[in-house]
């Protein structure tokens, strides 16, 4: 269990706002890729936020 979810269950923090890593890494490989064909990029890539509190923890 990361540390920052210990603080959400003793209630030191309410919660906290958290991206995908891995989606991160897989954006950003395929990301080089397109460049190195020389395809179209977006200037923005979206990475989905997520906020977790006490009542998420369970879904984890």
């Amino acid at each position: 269990m990361m540390c920052f979810t210990n603080y959400i269950i003793q209630g030191v923090i309410e919660g906290t706002v958290v991206r995908d890593a891995y989606k991160m890494g897989y954006k950003a490989v395929e990301t080089m890729y397109k460049i190195k064909e020389e395809e179209f990029i977006d200037d923005t890539i979206f990475i989905e936020l997520k906020y977790i509190d006490k009542g998420s923890l369970d879904e984890e």
